[in-house]
Formats: C-alpha cells, sequence, structure tokens
C-alpha cells in the first residue's frame, strides 16, 4: 500500500504552495516564474491518521519544443503513473486555459481517482466563477481552495484520504511468522566424569594439576588471596588421555 498523491496542472498554478502546505514545510521553490520545478518533490504528510506521500510536479505543456519543458512533461507522466490520487489544480484566478483544456484530455484516459482543484479561490466571486472549470470533463467535485492560507485543503483531504485504506495485521510486513517446524531432540550420552576439588590457603592448588584435566588454570602468585574460592576440574578416567 503507498498512498501516493500527486499535484499536477499546467505552469504556474499554486501546485508547489499546495505541496509545501501538506508536508508542513517550505521544501518546494515558490516563484512566479515558471519552469523552477522541473523534477518530482517529494514530502510526507498525514490527515485524520492516514499517512501518505505527496508529489510536486512541474507545469505541463502540451507539445512543446523547449528541451526543459520536455523533460518536466516526462517527469510529470511518471508521477502520474506513480500516484493512486491526483490533484489537477488550476488557477481560479486566470480561468481555463488552453494548457488546462489540453492537460485535462490527458488525464481524462487515466483510471484512478482525479480531483479537480481550483486555486486563488479567496472570496465568494471567485467561487462562483470558478464553476467554468467543470468544462474540462473532469468527472469528479470542484474543490475551491487557496493554498496560501489553506482554505478548503481539509475537505479536499477528507475525500483523498478515503482511498487509502488503514493497513492490517495482513498487510503489515512485521506481521507474527507462522510457527517453525518442530525439529526431533538429539540426546547426548554423557559418560561418568570424576570430580576433584583442591582447597587450601597458599599451596598453590591452581597448579598442582595434571595436564589431562579440562580446565582453565589460574596463574599463581605469592599472594596468598589469588584463589578465592573452590575450583572442581573434570578429568577422564585414562590418565593422559585426551578427549
Amino acid at each position: 500500500m503507498s498512498n501516493i498523491v500527486a499535484i499536477v496542472g499546467r505552469p504556474n498554478v499554486g501546485k508547489s504552495t499546495l505541496f509545501n502546505r501538506l508536508i508542513g514545510t517550505r521544501k518546494a521553490i515558490v516563484n512566479e516564474e515558471s519552469g523552477v520545478t522541473r523534477d518530482r518533490n517529494y514530502g510526507k504528510s498525514h490527515w485524520n491518521g492516514k499517512e501518505f506521500s505527496v508529489i510536486d510536479t512541474g507545469g505541463y505543456v502540451c507539445n512543446s519544443d523547449d528541451i526543459f519543458e520536455e523533460e518536466i512533461n516526462k517527469q510529470v507522466l511518471l508521477a502520474l503513473d506513480e500516484a493512486d490520487v491526483i490533484l489537477f489544480m488550476v488557477d481560479a484566478e486566470i480561468g481555463v486555459t488552453d494548457l488546462d483544456q489540453n492537460f485535462a484530455r490527458l488525464l481524462r484516459n487515466i483510471e484512478k481517482p482525479i480531483y479537480l482543484v481550483a486555486n486563488k479561490v479567496d472570496n465568494l466571486d471567485r467561487m462562483y466563477e470558478a464553476q467554468e472549470f467543470y468544462r474540462l470533463g473532469i468527472k469528479s467535485d470542484l474543490f475551491c481552495i487557496s493554498s496560501v492560507s489553506g482554505s478548503g485543503t481539509g475537505d479536499l483531504l477528507d475525500q483523498v484520504i478515503s482511498h487509502f485504506r488503514e493497513e492490517t495485521v495482513e498487510d503489515s510486513p512485521l506481521r507474527t511468522p507462522m510457527a517453525p517446524t518442530k525439529q526431533p531432540t538429539r540426546v547426548r550420552t554423557i559418560p561418568p566424569r570424576k570430580t576433584a576439588a583442591t582447597v587450601g590457603q597458599n599451596p598453590s592448588p591452581s597448579a598442582i594439576c595434571p595436564p589431562s584435566v579440562k580446565a582453565v588454570r589460574q596463574k599463581p602468585t605469592p599472594s596468598h588471596t589469588n584463589t578465592w574460592d573452590f575450583q572442581v576440574f573434570f578429568f577422564s578416567s585414562g590418565t593422559g588421555q585426551n578427549s
């Protein structure tokens, strides 16, 4: 489950401003000059307990001979392919343009949730005027917002996250794995061993054990406090045998 939202549209409609508002930081550069955003820009956002990724894209210009605009168009197409939900942003201050209509024809062939977002709607007059964007033929509700103030973005996000489902135990990569198959228990027979204990205050008991003893010896020192506790050594019944 990816939960990716792509913001697309022609140049200078406020895509980067909306992107910055959704992720809560000024990650994308906002400028009146077209072509500032050339590559896809990614960020994280969340709404009502659901987390999702947001992609900011450059302005799409159909049938352009400019090499930079051609590369921007490629990045936009990649974002459209990657997204689960698409926000088609237009400018209510300017109205419907030829670039909007050309891009809308491309979007109408995509079988994904697409929402028409009219930006720069900061008064009632703009809200009424924005109804003309229904001419673009996008089969969705029209959301009138202001990416600068955030007005209307809540209703838009409510609709966007309706396409994202909560991750269940079956979806989670951290789900409990199947119990491993029980292997038969292997029993190892251990022959009886003899034990010996050396005690004493300073006769250097750590140094008197024979070489066949399986134990790590302590280094004797002149101090009578070198060995503080009992030491138990295990050795084979056969003298001098290594096992």
